[in-house]
């Protein structure tokens, strides 16, 4: 029996490093969660641990979003989004043509019409680099569809815990190095997601570097996202008006850049 149980136990862990993970069935029925979301209002909190400091440091959003029905160059659906940065009191709308950057505490508005017309949705992250919610894992859940591309990435599926609708996924993924920019210099990662299955609610999502014993103090090693509210597929989300930004900047100093070709 110990021995049937070893075969057994090992076979079954050789064919899952055969299969890639994105090919999973639990995996592919998890992130299925998201195909019926359209539109909708999501809060996010978003803790920055960094490596020996107790202190965590919080970034909180509100965000409208919706789908637009097109798709973009790289063939992926596009959204209108409103983000609401909380703490800095900045404001980013995208209604598939115009990024609106507002600052509610200056009081201006920068108008971006000319990244849509060749990058698509594509964030524009080179001088949006404050909005790092762009590339959070549950941001990509609800606003971006696009949490499968991350799984392309993961080397093995760690646990999947089943307790009664909710659902824990736990991944092992090869990315980026924490606080670097190179692309080629990656590093294990694990990830945690946590399901609502009755729902379609991812409520948490964690990123946590697997070895941080290389990393100064300085340097943020791990990110939970926790979803603070949510209210999904109501019609009024996909109200144009909330993703014209000059209604959110009334009275404010407005200003047109053409950010394309200031980051030249």
């Amino acid at each position: 029996m110990l021995l049937f149980g070893f075969v057994f136990f090992t076979g079954k862990i050789l064919a899952q490093e055969q299969e890639r993970v994105i090919d999973n069935i639990e995996v592919q029925s998890l992130l299925a969660l998201s195909e019926s979301i359209q539109s909708g209002e999501i809060g996010l909190l978003i803790n920055y641990h960094r490596k020996g400091k107790p202190a965590i440091e919080t970034k909180e959003y509100n965000v409208f979003f919706s789908k637009t029905g097109k798709f973009n160059k790289l063939y992926q659906v596009e959204f209108n989004y409103n983000i609401l940065d909380i703490k800095d009191s900045m404001q980013y709308v995208f209604n598939g043509q115009t990024w609106y950057i507002i600052n509610h505490k200056k009081r201006t508005c920068l108008i971006d019409t000319a990244t849509s017309k060749e990058d698509g949705i594509l964030p524009p992250y080179v001088y949006f680099k404050p909005l790092t919610v762009l590339f959070n894992g549950m941001f990509s859940f609800y606003a971006k569809d696009f949490l499968g591309n991350g799984f392309y990435n993961a080397v093995a599926i760690t646990d999947i815990q089943k307790i009664e609708n909710l659902r824990l996924l736990k991944i092992e993924v090869n990315s980026i190095a924490p606080g670097s920019s190179k692309i080629n210099e990656k590093v294990l990662w694990i990830k945690e997601f946590e399901w609502d299955i009755n729902k379609s609610l991812l409520f948490r999502y964690c990123k946590a570097v697997k070895d941080d014993s290389g990393y100064s103090k300085k340097t943020v090693v791990k990110t939970e996202t926790l979803l603070t509210n949510a209210s999904l597929n109501d019609e009024k989300f996909t109200d144009s008006s909330l993703y014209n930004g000059l209604n959110f900047a009334t009275s404010y100093k407005i200003k047109y850049i053409d950010y394309k070709n200031k980051r030249k």
